[in-house]
């Protein structure tokens, strides 16, 4: 019974086993423009590790790009596992940094014990996903509230508008039209003055003519 378990689980894991060296990493992994990923990879062997190395590679039309920051591709942006875990833990992790759209592709993980022998895993696809905008901020308990006053606020300053309105045009039916009373321009004050005229040579008859000639405004003597 224990040869199918062993070939349920050589069937179930990603990797690769080659002379005694067990390479296993997951088959896809996604990350962010502008953000980090690591790039999961273990292994096992049938021997003690005490000296090995590993080597990360992507692969590039039939090519293999190492990945490292020697790299120009990659400089200054890869951070490999300490030798303690790659020893003790048999991990054979790295980290990508400041993710750009070009570093999608398939990436594989190489590992090699001196003692035992080298070993590859059977590939990771890294999806670097494309930078959104943020997401609207939740609706918060404040700001309904907030919102709800502002709300109440402008609808009663309109009713008290309208009510002004309203108010005013009652008052004025109530008092009705006004007209407003002529004025009236003073009448000019007359004063009279008094002319002799003398007619001529002839002889003045019984008593003297006398006109009186209206002249407007007022004589100061």
């Amino acid at each position: 019974m224990a040869l199918p378990r062993l070939c349920l689980c050589l069937l179930s894991c990603s990797g690769s086993w080659a002379q005694g060296l067990w390479v296993s990493q997951p088959s896809s992994v996604q990350g962010t423009e502008g953000g980090s990923i690591i790039l999961p990879c273990a292994y096992n062997s049938t021997r003690e590790p005490r000296l090995g190395s590993y080597t990360w590679v992507k692969e590039v039309a039939g090519a293999r790009l190492e990945l490292s920051n020697e790299t120009q591709e990659f400089r200054g942006r890869v951070s490999r596992a300490q030798d303690r875990s790659f020893l003790r833990e048999r991990r054979a992790d790295v980290e990508l940094r400041d993710l750009r759209p070009y570093d999608t592709g398939t990436y594989r993980c190489l590992v090699k014990i001196p003692t035992v022998g080298a070993g590859a895993g059977n590939g990771t696809w890294l999806q670097v996903l494309k930078l959104g905008p943020p997401p609207p901020a939740p609706l918060t308990l404040s700001m309904l509230s907030l919102g709800f006053s502002a709300a109440v606020g402008v609808a009663g300053g309109v009713a008290a508008l309208i009510l002004i309105c309203h108010k005013r045009r009652r008052d004025r039916r109530e008092v009705g039209p006004q007209t407003e009373a002529p004025v009236q321009t003073p009448a000019p004050e007359l004063s009279y003055a008094e002319l002799r005229v003398k007619l001529g040579r002839r002889p003045a008859p019984t008593g003297e003519i006398v006109t009186y000639a209206a002249i407007g405004g007022s004589l100061r003597g």
